[in-house]
């Protein structure tokens, strides 16, 4: 897994999540000092606790990773 810095890009949705209308994607957030599950939402520029509308945003991101899903 790569954490990459938010400064040198940021999460897209995946091409065939955009099609079904998807607007966030799931991804690991840090903060300098511990990592969480976030949601990132591209038309926003911001990562969440929770997904859908109803979550918070969390402050303070300065890498993300995409998880990797374990191979069969």
């Amino acid at each position: 897994m790569e954490w990459i810095s938010v400064e040198k890009s940021l999460p897209t949705i995946p091409e065939g999540k955009a099609a079904e209308g998807f607007v966030q994607v799931k991804v690991l957030a840090w903060n300098g000092e511990d990592w969480q599950e976030a949601w990132y939402q591209p038309d926003t520029n911001e990562f969440y606790d929770i997904p859908g509308y109803l979550g918070w945003p969390i402050k303070g991101v300065t890498h993300w990773a995409m998880p990797e899903v374990p191979k069969s």
